[in-house]
């Protein structure tokens, strides 16, 4: 099974337990979420002919492609393969503002002030960070404020899995 997200040959079905939460990929650690959620980036910003997030960038560095990408994480799969364009940001909010404890190279991005122009990303993405927002709809209208006409952004949610069931009324 081929990872989507960096392209190995070492990604495995999850032996047991939820296929949301297992480690899918021995190479990026890539849980199934994530390898969901790149295919969605896949069919949302590449032309198409990339299988893989680590193929649709090296696709955008030959053809010399400006494609601009916040993602709003400390960690995850993704920052590997997408720090390698020249147009990506990534960004994290720390309480207290812009002081906080910042790793190298991640900027502060708060989602209810993104501290970036209008129209300035093809892409944002925002794993498992919405809920944490105090005022989810600001959040929203920043995002689409700093989207590009066309920009797409991909979010994912934490939840439990399987979905407890709906009681009956």
């Amino acid at each position: 099974m081929i990872c989507v997200i960096c392209g190995s040959n070492q990604a495995e079905p999850p032996k047991r337990g939820s296929r949301r939460e297992d480690i899918s990929c021995k190479s990026c650690s890539a849980r199934r979420r994530d390898q969901d959620q790149a295919q969605a980036i896949l069919g949302l910003v590449s032309d198409g002919s990339a299988g893989t997030l680590s193929a649709m960038v090296e696709a955008a560095l030959t053809a010399d492609r400006d494609l601009r990408i916040l993602e709003v994480a400390l960690a995850g799969p993704f920052i590997a393969v997408l720090e390698r364009l020249p147009g990506y940001v990534q960004g994290y909010r720390w309480p207290g503002g812009g002081t906080g404890p910042q790793a190298a190279g991640v900027r502060y991005c708060d989602l209810e002030a993104i501290p970036f122009a209008d129209e300035s990303f093809d892409l944002v993405i925002t794993s498992e960070v919405l809920p944490f927002v105090e005022r989810e709809a600001v959040a929203h209208k920043e995002i689409r404020r700093v989207l590009k006409l066309g920009g797409a952004h991909v979010a994912s949610l934490s939840m439990d899995w399987p979905a407890p069931a709906i009681p009956s009324s």
